[in-house]
């Protein structure tokens, strides 16, 4: 893929309307409900060393961290 086709691509996925389930909305303010009530969160940190290991051997799917 060419920088001018993953462009094209972008901006066709930022006009596209964006389907939301209603359970989908109901999960997400429970969440957010959690967050908010002070139920702890992952740092920031461990996100972006997570986020580093993308396309690398060293990469592992969140769930097993």
């Amino acid at each position: 893929m060419t920088v001018s086709e993953l462009l094209v691509e972008l901006a066709t996925l930022d006009s596209d309307p964006v389907v939301v389930e209603p359970d989908e909305i109901v999960e997400l303010d429970r969440r957010w409900k959690k967050i908010e009530a002070g139920t702890p969160t992952v740092p920031n940190e461990r996100v972006v060393r997570w986020l580093r290991t993308w396309g690398t051997p060293g990469f592992r799917p969140w769930r097993a961290q």
